[in-house]
């Protein structure tokens, strides 16, 4: 249906199933305690999607992606702003774009 290599779906609580060119893989949450969700779904994604495009393992894909989400349930995500910053906001537009155009797009890449 979607015609692609790489498939991962999040579930919060039930963790992550990855599928990539045949292989799936089923990986329960990596969170006992959670103290806020915001900012979860971007770390899977994050690390995940470095994962597939290394072409890592479904396995290895999941928990680099869970690892990351687990990571941000022990914090409060908007509980302090970041007001020390060392790069500006093109530098981050810049790399976003590098990211982007970089020929990794995890979810449609096939």
């Amino acid at each position: 249906m979607l015609h692609c290599d790489a498939l991962s779906v999040t579930d919060g609580s039930q963790g992550a199933i990855v599928a990539i060119k045949g292989e799936r893989f089923a990986l329960p949450s990596l969170s006992v305690n959670t103290v806020d969700t915001i900012g979860c779904g971007d770390a899977y994604f994050a690390l995940s999607s470095v994962a597939a495009c290394l072409d890592l393992p479904a396995s290895m894909v999941a928990l680099a992606g869970s690892i990351g989400a687990a990571a941000m349930t022990q914090r409060r995500c908007n509980e302090s702003p970041v007001t020390n910053r060392n790069s500006s906001r093109s530098e981050d537009r810049h790399l976003m774009a590098t990211l982007v155009t970089g020929g990794c797009g995890y979810a449609a890449r096939g």
